[in-house]
């Protein structure tokens, strides 16, 4: 008796480990199928985000030949920035500065009475100036004020 089951014992886990190597392959041909339209996906992605990048730098160049476009985000920024620097300014206390014979007066908080933009106004103000920082650059403002 134990001898049969002895005998039977490598057909039977000959066929479970079979058994096993086909669920692997199948398996394995699912996660590749799987990577490869990943894969296609990503690179579909990719490269419909090159042609709005090349499509956003045309309208950049496109917008610089003109004056009236070209100093429209310097303007906006420029004006953006000094309202959002006499806020902060006008909330920031300071002492009697002396220079040599003139004297700095000092500063009280809200003494200048700058209003804060209400609303939307100080998320576009915010935009404006993160767009100014982040777009345009340094560079980009040297070369517009540089024409």
């Amino acid at each position: 008796m134990l001898g049969l089951i002895l005998a039977a014992v490598p057909g039977l886990l000959g066929k479970l480990l079979d058994f096993a190597q086909k669920r692997a392959d199948s398996d394995r041909a699912k996660h590749e199928a799987d990577v490869g339209a990943d894969v296609a996906t990503n690179a579909q992605m990719f490269q419909a985000w090159i042609v709005a990048q090349q499509q956003v730098a045309a309208a950049r160049n496109a917008d610089r030949a003109s004056l009236l476009t070209a100093w429209m985000m310097p303007l906006a920024f420029g004006l953006a920035i000094s309202h959002f620097g006499a806020v902060t300014f006008d909330c920031y206390p300071w002492p009697d500065i002396p220079l040599g014979r003139w004297t700095i007066p000092a500063h009280a908080v809200g003494s200048w009475r700058v209003a804060a933009m209400p609303g939307e106004y100080l998320e576009i103000q915010k935009t404006i100036i993160w767009a100014g920082v982040g777009l345009i650059g340094l560079l980009g403002v040297k070369k517009t004020f540089a024409r």
